[in-house]
């Protein structure tokens, strides 16, 4: 824990960064309680947040699920919906934002995903019509 304090700072008013460095976990882990506290003479102070621990991304963006697995041929004027499990994603805020996942379907061109239905620490599932 260190604390960065801006010039002038005193005990009635003050600003500063608090870093606080958490302690690596296992891959289980995922939300933990923090409570940082103070006291200044017999005034206790404590602020309380939660720490959402995420997994390190490493590597391209895979494939957990594609549903459905095959398909027939199809002309180019057909539309092929396919539901897509994407794991080494990061987890993206709500509202979801569809530019946020391009996708390029056979040799068309990059296009945001057609709906993104959920997003969590472990994979994120959009639908893609093209």
């Amino acid at each position: 824990v260190s604390l960065t304090q801006e010039p002038g700072a005193s005990l009635s008013l003050s600003k500063g960064v608090l870093v606080v460095l958490t302690p690596a976990v296992d891959a289980a882990s995922e939300l933990t309680t923090f409570t940082v506290s103070t006291m200044v003479d017999s005034e206790r102070r404590e602020a309380t947040f939660q720490f959402d621990y995420l997994p390190a991304l490493s590597g391209a963006t895979t494939f957990v699920q594609v549903s459905p697995a095959s398909m027939y041929e199809t002309t180019e004027s057909d539309t092929v919906s396919l539901a897509l499990s994407l794991g080494s994603v990061p987890r993206l805020a709500r509202p979801f934002v569809l530019s946020d996942i391009m996708v390029k379907v056979g040799a068309g061109a990059y296009a945001p995903a057609s709906k993104i239905t959920s997003s969590d620490r472990d994979r994120t599932k959009v639908n893609v019509e093209a």
